[in-house]
């Protein structure tokens, strides 16, 4: 009888289902997954739609009641046959989800799925004239660091702090469009402004992350192709085991773990080491090192901790610029200092006090943390506090950079910049 009932409701499907993207998928190592394939089309009608466009010139009302009996039992039962899949095999419901997005977001590409790289699903565009193992060759690159990423992310957070992952976090997908050029049509599709200035973006609402694989004269190296990808998967890992979400999280945090666990070196080897990245280091040094950019460009890091948006973090940087007697407007390296900031001071913690950070990390992620939780978790008592803070982080940067570029810095001249800087500070 199911059979039956299948094979006429996609009977009168049909003429909307063709008109529909496919998608290769490469899973047949998940079981049920061909009922949960077809249940999208389910999914995707709802029998108003086909009462209005197909059913009232083909059957009486009387039969037109029965179909609609029919279609109300069949979607119960793709609802409880999912509502089991997810209990049985959570990554199979997701796969299914994530084709629902790529059939509305994604619908104009031409993409297939590539399972191997378990816990990363891929949905890799094929450019026009690629070889037939292109989407293979461009998993290869993705998944290796992926997996590596989430093996650190479970070592150094998820077992420690006895995380979860949340019931509709299956898996992490990722899509790699084809060039630049492709994710600025995703871009304006999502109506992002600032991704036309990134690399790679996380969708929470989604649970997907994409980028793009350059083309041939897009030349790049693996680190700019890679670390990316890595830091919005960090993004998509703390948001999987965020209970209760969503969860606000700080944006120094945010990002500034996002940055220190996708630190990547061309090598997956390198991740896990959580080397100091030599150019956030070089270039936050230069600014402490000019009087004027310091001044104009620098928050104060109980600023830093404290921020909650990135608008914010503009609208202070105009305000430091103005009092430093520069053009407020001239702040558009603002984001990309704060990431510095945000990057090195995440380096800075958890080398000097590593259990604290994971207390903080606690607190967020089980939806307990607050603006005051950065000065109680590391036991900052006021400005004369971040005062003492902000002189230690100095002296780590400028002693760090001092390794890296062999250059004279004295003694001296480290400590004039922390004076001058903690009285910035103060006066702020």
């Amino acid at each position: 009888m199911r059979t039956t009932i299948l094979a006429l409701v996609w009977l009168w499907l049909a003429p909307i289902a063709a008109a529909q993207d496919t998608v290769p998928v490469k899973s047949d190592n998940l079981p049920g997954y061909e009922e949960a394939e077809w249940s999208e089309h389910g999914d995707l009608y709802d029998f108003t739609e086909f009462q209005r466009a197909f059913a009232k010139k083909r059957v009486t009302p009387r039969r037109l009641e029965e179909l609609e009996e029919l279609w109300r039992k069949e979607q119960a039962r793709v609802k409880a046959f999912a509502d089991a899949l997810a209990k049985k095999d959570p990554k199979a419901l997701f796969l299914r989800r994530q084709m629902r997005l790529l059939r509305n977001s994604f619908r104009e590409v031409s993409k297939a799925w590539i399972t191997e790289h378990d816990p990363l699903f891929l949905a890799v565009q094929k450019p026009d004239g690629a070889d037939a193992d292109y989407s293979e060759k461009i998993a290869a690159q993705y998944g290796p660091p992926a997996k590596r990423l989430l093996e650190i992310f479970r070592k150094e957070y998820v077992e420690p702090l006895k995380l979860e992952l949340q019931h509709d976090h299956g898996a992490i997908s990722l899509i790699v469009l084809v060039g630049r050029a492709g994710y600025m049509k995703y871009a304006d599709k999502v109506d992002i402004s600032e991704l036309r200035w990134a690399r790679a973006h996380y969708n929470p609402k989604d649970v997907v992350a994409v980028t793009y694989e350059p083309t041939a004269d897009e030349p790049s190296s693996a680190r700019e192709r890679i670390h990316p990808v890595l830091h919005e998967l960090v993004h998509a890992l703390v948001d999987a085991h965020c209970v209760g979400r969503p969860v606000r999280l700080p944006v120094w945090f945010n990002e500034g773990l996002a940055e220190y666990l996708a630190y990547y070196d061309s090598d997956p080897s390198t991740l896990g080491k959580h080397a100091i990245d030599k150019e956030a280091v070089v270039n936050l040094a230069e600014i402490y090192l000019s009087d004027k950019k310091r001044k104009g460009y620098l928050l104060p890091l109980e600023a830093v901790a404290t921020v909650s948006s990135y608008s914010q973090i503009q609208e202070d940087v105009r305000a430091t610029l103005a009092m430093a007697g520069m053009d407020p407007e001239k702040s558009t390296p603002a984001i990309g200092i704060f990431y510095a900031q945000a990057n090195l001071l995440m380096h800075y913690l958890h080398t000097e006090r590593r259990d604290d950070v994971l207390e903080y990390t606690r607190l967020f992620l089980f939806g307990k943390g607050h603006g005051g939780t950065f000065a109680s978790v590391f036991g900052i008592a006021g400005n004369r506090g971040f005062a003492r803070l902000e002189e230690a982080f100095c002296r780590y940067v400028l002693g760090e950079y001092r390794k890296l570029v062999k250059r004279e810095l004295s003694d001296e001249r480290i400590e004039e910049v922390i004076a001058a800087r903690q009285e910035e500070c103060l006066n702020r």
